[in-house]
């Protein structure tokens, strides 16, 4: 297992950091939403919420894909990545209008994947139908479904320094 880990690319390693960050607030937004333990472990036990190793290629290939989006995110707002020397990680801080643009590109990125494997908008959120309440372009969205994504712009230090990564912004 180590040895895997010490021969994963940036991808990876961001990817399935991303990957259990979004489990930690998968499972606080369902307890938040006063779902009992049993609910949110019947949840929490649903293909894409499973820890990583147990996830199937294609997902563990999703995030992958999302990794890559969000490097090329940042290298787009003028950063670079780096292995972090140490466990105490320096991460330059990102400015309100970066995670403002990049929770807004997150969500167009979302918003088109899925409409590419067929899910409409909902008034509720209906698996088996396709339809998601958020299937609607980034001005018309709630505040609440904004913030959402705006955590998780928020959460890309702690994603990158958990896989062992520093955020340096590249001198101008």
């Amino acid at each position: 297992m180590l040895t895997s880990w010490l021969h994963s690319t940036p991808e990876d390693l961001i990817g399935r950091s991303a990957h259990e960050r979004s489990l930690e607030l998968s499972r606080l937004y369902f307890e938040s939403q006063g779902l009992g333990s049993k609910e949110v472990e019947k949840i929490m036990n649903e293909e894409y919420y499973r820890p990583w190793l147990e996830l199937p290629p294609s997902f563990r290939t999703g995030a992958r894909g999302g990794a890559i989006r969000k490097i090329s995110q940042l290298r787009r707002l003028g950063f670079s990545l780096k292995r972090a020397a140490s466990k105490t990680k320096r991460t330059e801080a990102l400015t309100i209008d970066e995670l403002e643009w990049i929770a807004e590109d997150e969500h167009k990125l979302w918003y088109e994947n899925k409409r590419s494997l067929g899910w409409v908008y909902g008034s509720l959120r209906n698996n088996a139908t396709r339809e998601h309440p958020a299937l609607i372009k980034w001005a018309e969205l709630s505040d609440s479904y904004k913030e959402i994504e705006r955590n998780g712009a928020r959460d890309v230090s702690l994603v990158l320094a958990n896989a062992g990564f520093e955020l340096v912004r590249t001198p101008a």
